[in-house]
């Protein structure tokens, strides 16, 4: 080591330190001109004082500074003479450079070198690049070692900017893969360096036209786009760049990778391009549409989707792109069948009509045709209901946007998505939906013979579903449509012959339910089979059903016209056909059962047993002909038919030659009559289980009974609800009136008096106990679980409120809402003009009136609210606390409802009567059979009930020629009754503080409440009900829990009295009325009087949704026949029960009716207590007050007195105090009563005298009002 002076410091270290700043100098400028001489001097200097430095000496870091600047003017000038001695000094201070050593301080060298400025030379270039490769992999870390890296690539670049040589080119791309492998996997740089490789790959694919070099260049792009920023300038650029470079190397025909990499950029590049950037890759994604292939398609279909998503929403662009997208979609489809294809299109199609902003009107009628057949076809594949259902909804509702020449193929479309629906099982509800739109669409088509396809299939899909339900608004629909059909139609039509035999068809169905008065039906059926029958062909099946149906039309017709030689004829030429007829089409079966039931009549008329035999051995043969696999248009209508005709067969067989087996046959056939009937025809599945459960009754197969007995419960249950009108719902209730009653009276005898007392229940108040399940309900608790839910439901639940009262309030006539069943025979061919009793004869139009009575002037509303508030209610019902809601009664709704009185279940069969008493029970051991203690009542008979309540009615209505014959008739009635029931159960009746009745049937018509047994003990000599216990009605269970919890959250207040309205118009006045005002008035706490001409519908309607108790005191009129008509008197008229259905009453605690006949109900459906105070109860009110029939003022106006009073300072229930003020009217003498008019405190003096001067004038000991017309009238119905 050289000398060191004396102050301390290496002469050298001046000399590197200046080094040092030229250095770093020239890595910030460029280098000047003038620096030249101040590095020869540094040289000079250097070489003179130290020309061998050893390495790591401070004169050895001095000659390597000056190796640097003389390598940085190398790069910045170009001077070999610079390389060579940077070399030479490199040589002096290391050695010769040969070998990794070198290379590595030669790479150490190029570390400190800055890039290459554009006039560089070429060679400097890339003697620069040379240098910084050299010692890239001997840098003494991994940062100088990219570094260094980075820069050759940098130069290398340059270098070929400069000469555009392809081996400089190759010399980059070799420069640029060495750096991207020696990246990081996540390095700042390293999107830049692939992304630098990727286009370089992509100018050698350019140059030499290899398209290997063209997916490395993708491939290095794949990388740098996963590594990079998103939304990056560098991001950005790399997409853009390997769509073109993808699109380059796919050439529209290329391999189907390369394919899928333009897909996949393209894909990218419709994400992030510009707008005007979209349409390269929508154009490329049309080009690969072209191929018809399923991956070249489903490749176009993610192009074309992206280039629709990155356009603006509602513009036409977006749109235009989404229609592309939809037809490629279904060109995949049409090509692949996918399931996955299919659902994408229809997923796409509800997208385009979801929001149409830009879509052509004439595309959108073509994408709702597309999207109903590939909901259609789908369904088909993957059945769904819901596919069709959405199909058909969008053709109804495109259709009304549509032009009708435009409408053609759509209508198409909604008859293929409709028949698949129907095919499906649709519910009743859903077929009548189906059928309407049909016959809407049906009436909008201007092309005749198309219209009256159209007609007459919607005519038949109506049969179809009259053949289900039974219901007479859905034939008049059927008869009506197929009328439109062959009215007028050439015989040539294709479709006349099935139309008119439809037609015939459906006109016979009518007779059927209706009977007699609708005989004209017949001729008129004659009449169309005769048509179809001659537009078809000899020997067909459709010709031999028409004849069929002649056959049986004249049959019937038979008897009103004694034309048997007609029959006969029509019957031999009718089985020579037969015989030639094809045992293999599923028409087949009906034809041998309409000969089967020819014979049977031929057996009737002859009583020849080998006929019967026949007709049986082709009844076996019609039914063995509907094999499963046969179409269930025909074997579900049909089935229960067939069977329950042979069991018919059977069993009169069975009676004429008591063969057991016949029996047992007959069995099984209903048996299954009913289970198939219960599938597709309830009409016949509930006439089958009917007869089966009686059959089996008679045998005393209790197993079979009880069975049959449910479904028959079941059918009658289901064909009420499936009607679609209150009309109809009551005419199938009337038909099906004793079924609960039959029901139970088998499962007593079965020895199962809790399914009896079950069935009973499931058969009283069905339409009241629909409105109270869904007013019952917790709303309170529902709003807290569900405020969005409750809303819905509070919404939907109105609606159909609302629905309901006006479909049951609207009268089906102007007048008196009857219909006259008179049919003009004389029109008729060969039918002699009325019948031997002189029968009224009018128009074939009334049976058209009545059926549209049947359907319902609001069935569709009615309908429609039903289906939406089903809806929410299954939704309300999946929520935790109510899943009980409106389901069937259980024994945990019948302990609830014994909760603090028992109820009574008082029925009259055929065989005898029964009471069925439930004790009182906490309800809550869920795990102990529900308690019902049989009380037999064997003179109870439908038949005495039949008699009593006739002659009750009869003595009633002629109270006012016969005074003296009612009291005598009501006395001997309830005494019948006392006998019948009271008698029976007076012991178990005694147990009981109260007792809530349930009488079903039309003993419910009855005062049972009044009924006594002879008790010389007594007052009166008699011992009543109320004697004995506190009696009221009740609905059913189900209105006892809603009653007395509404009774308990409501307590008694302010009362409004009602007093006679003025003036009463044709009605008598009430004499005091106006007592019985001021006495109810005075002992109410607080309360309002509206009486005379302010007492108008609207006042009372108004006012009495505001008080809790209201008291009416007026004319009061009971409509047995139509007992919706029943009615308050008011000053500007009747408040009829139609009204007071409307009314919702959700806070009114008690109603007393003080009027005559306000407890009366309807005689047609005395198990839906249809009056007065059954609408109330429906309204809300907790319990009502009523009369059963006309009550004299006097002794009412005191009643009244001594009950209000009972109510607000005795404490008492509303049954124990009307209890209690009747005993007391009953039995106080004319001296007590005025005793107490006189000396009781509590009650309005005026109003108090004058009823103590009437009694006043009677003799003292006396007991004027012991008869029941004057007290027993009123009732408590509820709580």
């Amino acid at each position: 080591m050289s000398d060191v002076p004396a102050h301390g410091r290496h002469p050298a270290v001046e000399l590197l330190m200046d080094a040092d700043r030229m250095c770093q100098y020239v890595a910030r400028s460029t280098w000047p001109s003038g620096l030249d001489q101040t590095v020869e001097d540094l040289v000079s200097e250097a070489d003179a004082s130290w020309p061998s430095p050893s390495p790591g000496t401070v004169e050895g870091q001095l000659h390597d500074r000056i190796a640097v600047l003389y390598l940085r003017r190398y790069i910045r000038e170009g001077r070999e003479q610079d390389l060579v001695s940077a070399v030479e000094r490199y040589e002096r201070l290391y050695g010769k450079p040969s070998g990794p050593p070198a290379e590595a301080l030669l790479g150490q060298a190029g570390t400190l070198l800055l890039p290459v400025p554009e006039e560089a030379a070429p060679e400097a270039v890339d003697a620069a690049a040379a240098l910084f490769e050299a010692g890239a992999d001997f840098a003494t870390n991994d940062d100088e070692r990219r570094t260094a890296l980075r820069n050759a690539v940098a130069l290398r670049e340059q270098r070929y900017r400069r000469t555009g040589d392809l081996d400089d080119l190759r010399t980059l791309v070799a420069a640029c893969e060495r750096a991207a492998r020696d990246e990081p996997a996540d390095g700042e740089h390293t999107p830049g360096t692939t992304a630098m490789l990727g286009w370089c790959l992509a100018r050698l694919r350019e140059r030499t036209g290899d398209p290997a070099h063209g997916r490395a260049a993708l491939a290095s792009w794949e990388e740098a786009y996963r590594l990079a920023e998103r939304g990056a300038p560098l991001w950005n650029k790399v997409v853009a760049d390997a769509f073109n470079e993808a699109v380059a190397v796919w050439g529209g025909r290329g391999r189907a990778g390369d394919r899928r990499l333009v897909a996949r950029w393209g894909v990218r590049a419709a994400r992030v391009g510009s707008h005007d950037e979209l349409y390269p890759v929508e154009y490329h994604a049309a080009v690969m549409s072209r191929q018809a292939s399923p991956g070249a398609l489903r490749d176009a279909a993610r192009m074309m989707r992206a280039t629709a998503l990155a356009s603006p929403p509602g513009s036409g662009e977006r749109a235009r792109r989404d229609l592309n997208v939809l037809s490629i979609r279904d060109d995949l489809w049409k090509i692949g069948g996918r399931q996955a294809d299919v659902d994408a299109v229809i997923a796409d199609a509800r997208a385009l009509l979801s929001d149409t902003r830009g879509v052509p009107a004439d595309s959108l009628h073509t994408v709702t045709g597309l999207l109903a057949e590939r909901l259609r076809q789908r369904h088909r594949s993957r059945p769904s209901s819901a596919d069709l259902d959405e199909a058909v909804n969008l053709l109804d509702t495109m259709l009304a946007m549509q032009r009708p020449e435009d409408r053609e193929p759509l209508l198409r479309e909604l008859a293929l998505s409709i028949r698949d629906r129907i095919d499906l099982g649709p519910t009743v509800a859903e077929s009548r939906e189906l059928a309407r739109i049909c016959s809407r669409w049906a009436h909008s088509i201007d092309e005749e013979d198309n219209r009256r396809q159209w007609m007459a299939w919607t005519g038949v899909q109506f049969m179809r579903i009259a053949q289900r339900n039974g219901g007479l608004g859905d034939l008049e629909a059927a008869i009506t449509h197929l009328n439109l059909a062959v009215q007028g139609a050439d015989p040539s039509w294709p479709g006349y012959a099935a139309a008119a035999g439809s037609l015939g068809y459906v006109l016979s169905m009518r007779f059927d339910l209706i009977g007699f008065p609708a005989v004209a039906d017949l001729v008129r059926a004659q009449r169309w089979y005769e048509e179809a029958a001659r537009s078809l062909p000899r020997g067909s099946h459709d010709r031999l059903t028409a004849l069929m149906g002649v056959l049986a039309a004249v049959e019937r017709l038979t008897r009103y016209r004694p034309h048997r030689d007609e029959v006969d004829d029509l019957a031999g030429g009718l089985s020579q056909e037969l015989s030639s007829a094809d045992e293999g089409d599923p028409k087949t079966p009906r034809l041998l059962l309409s000969l089967a039931e020819l014979l049977e009549r031929r057996h009737l008329r002859t009583g020849r047993a080998e006929t019967l035999d026949e007709a049986v051995k082709y009844a076996r043969r019609a039914v063995s002909r509907v094999h499963p696999a046969t179409r269930d248009e025909y074997r579900q209508f049909d089935e229960p038919v067939m069977l329950y005709v042979l069991a018919r067969l059977l069993n009169r067989r069975f009676e004429a030659g008591s063969r057991p087996e016949d029996r047992a046959a007959a069995m099984a056939a209903l048996r299954r009559a009913t289970l198939e009937g219960l599938r597709g025809n309830l009409k016949w599945g509930w006439e089958a289980a009917r007869w089966w459960a009686g059959l089996a009754a008679d045998a005393e197969d209790w197993k079979q009974a009880t069975r049959a007995a449910g479904l028959s419960l079941r059918a009658a249950q289901r064909l009420y609800a499936e009607q679609p009108a209150a009309a109809a719902r009551e005419f199938w209730l009337s038909q099906t009136l004793h079924v609960a009653a039959d029901a139970a009276e088998i499962y007593v005898r079965a020895g199962d008096p809790r399914a009896a007392v079950t069935a009973l229940e499931r058969g009283r108040s069905v339409l009241s106990s629909a409105v109270l399940a869904v007013t019952s309900v917790d709303l309170d608790r529902l709003k807290r679980a569900d405020a969005g839910l409750y809303a819905r439901f509070v919404m939907a639940a109105d609606a159909w409120m609302e629905a309901v009262a006006e479909d049951r309030a609207h009268p089906p006539t102007p007048d008196s809402g009857q219909v006259s069943f008179t049919i003009d025979l004389v029109s008729m061919r060969g039918l002699p003009g009325g019948d031997a009793s002189g029968t009224p004869v009018t128009s074939i139009e009334e049976i058209h009136a009545l059926s549209r009575r049947f359907a319902g002037a609001r069935a569709d509303g009615v309908g429609q609210a039903e289906v939406a508030l089903t809806r929410v209610v299954n939704e309300v019902k999946s929520r935790r606390g109510f899943a009980g809601l409106f389901r069937a009664v259980r024994d945990s709704d019948l302990w609830r409802a014994a909760a603090d009185a028992p109820l009574l279940y008082l029925s009259a069969g055929l065989g005898g009567g029964v009471g069925l008493l439930v004790p009182p029970s906490p309800g809550t051991r869920r795990s102990t059979a529900l308690d019902v203690r049989l009380h037999p009542l064997p003179g109870l008979t439908r038949e005495v009930v039949a008699e009593l309540y006739a002659e009750f009615r009869h003595a009633y209505e002629q109270r006012h020629a016969d005074a003296g014959n009612w009291p005598a008739v009501l006395g001997k009635v309830t005494g019948v009754l006392g006998e019948l029931i009271l008698g029976p159960m007076l012991d178990e009746l005694g147990r009981h503080e109260k007792v809530r009745l349930v009488v079903t049937g039309h003993l419910g018509l009855l005062p049972v409440h009044a009924s006594w047994v002879p008790d010389p003990t007594a007052t009166t000599g008699r011992r009543y009900l109320l004697d004995v216990t506190t009696p009221s009605y009740a609905l059913n269970a189900r209105t006892v829990a809603f009653t007395r919890e509404a009774a308990a959250r409501r307590p008694a207040g302010p009362m409004l009295v009602v007093g006679e309205p003025g003036p009463a118009g044709k009605e008598e006045r009430l004499v005091w009325s106006a007592t019985e005002t001021a006495l109810v008035h005075g002992l109410g706490p607080d309360g309002e009087v509206v009486s005379a001409q302010e007492a108008t519908r609207k006042a009372v309607t108004e006012l009495i949704a505001r008080y809790p108790v209201v008291h009416f005191n007026c004319h009061g009129r009971s409509e047995p026949s139509r007992p919706l008509d029943s009615a308050l008197a008011l000053a500007d008229g009747p408040l009829r029960l139609r009204d007071l259905l409307k009314i919702r009453l959700p806070g009114a605690r008690l109603a007393v009716l003080s009027a005559c006949e306000t407890a009366t109900t309807g005689a047609e459906l005395p198990d839906e207590v249809v009056g007065l105070a059954g609408g109330l109860i429906q309204a809300g009110v907790a319990g009502v007050v009523a009369s059963a029939w006309a009550v004299p003022g006097r002794s009412t106006a005191l009643l009244m007195a001594r009950f209000h009073e009972g109510l607000s300072s005795g404490g008492l229930s509303p049954a124990e105090s009307l209890r209690k003020a009747q005993r007391w009217v009953r039995d106080s003498t004319n001296g007590q009563k005025c005793d107490y008019l006189r000396d009781g405190s509590s009650l309005p003096e005026a109003a108090a005298r004058r009823l103590w001067r009437s009694y006043a004038l009677e003799e003292p000991i006396g007991r004027d009002v012991c008869d029941p017309v004057e007290w027993a009238a009123f009732a408590l119905v509820g709580d």
